[in-house]
């Protein structure tokens, strides 16, 4: 679980101070490797987009190992926009019954960062916290390299309607201005008390 982007430092070998990555990560919850069902990590990747209480649509995207690869439809309705046949582990299809060893934060695995198809996992074991683990990864990698690109992929939805349709094609202004300030200010504040931001 990532709090902050781990920027990179102006210069190419800028170091990466114990503050800065114990900073970019973390709540200080334990980390907890489980035994999950294809079915419930399908599930959860669903669970990454909700309606909140007021029916705003929000999405908090859950970062996925290097050997997982997804596609997601855009426009598909909440809790089907992710097929199962579209859900790669080690190259291979998901298997809804088959059993996938995950590792998460104990608060992300109980179901309380919206993720409640995670809850009914087996053989759990509690490993370091996560303000621990990652300065420790960096310690021991010694040279952080970009993520690969390529995990999470989004169908492409066609740009317009059916043929005999009307539509707008609207080019959007140079730059893209930022988020308006209520908007801002809205996103900072969830994040603050530990809501999903809006979309």
């Amino acid at each position: 679980m990532i709090n902050t982007d781990l920027l990179a430092g102006p210069a190419l070998n800028d170091p990466v101070s114990f503050e800065r990555a114990w900073r970019s990560v973390g709540y200080g919850c334990p980390l907890v490797s489980a035994e999950v069902t294809g079915r419930r990590l399908h599930d959860a990747l669903e669970q990454q987009w909700a309606l909140d209480s007021s029916g705003v649509l929000t999405y908090a995207p859950l970062a996925v190992s290097g050997n997982v690869r997804y596609s997601f439809d855009a426009a598909g309705p909440v809790g089907d926009r992710v097929a199962p046949g579209d859900v790669f582990v080690d190259g291979a299809p998901l298997r809804q019954e088959a059993s996938y060893r995950v590792v998460t934060t104990s608060y992300t695995l109980t179901g309380q960062d919206g993720y409640p198809a995670l809850g009914d996992y087996r053989e759990p074991a509690r490993h370091r916290r996560d303000t621990d683990s990652f300065p420790a990864y960096v310690a021991a990698l010694g040279t952080l390299v970009a993520v690969s690109t390529g995990r999470v992929s989004v169908k492409p939805a066609p740009l317009f309607g059916p043929p005999g349709s009307e539509g707008l094609l609207v080019t959007p202004a140079d730059p893209v201005p930022g988020l308006p300030a209520p908007v801002a200010a809205e996103e900072e504040a969830a994040r603050d008390a530990g809501r999903r931001p809006v979309c």
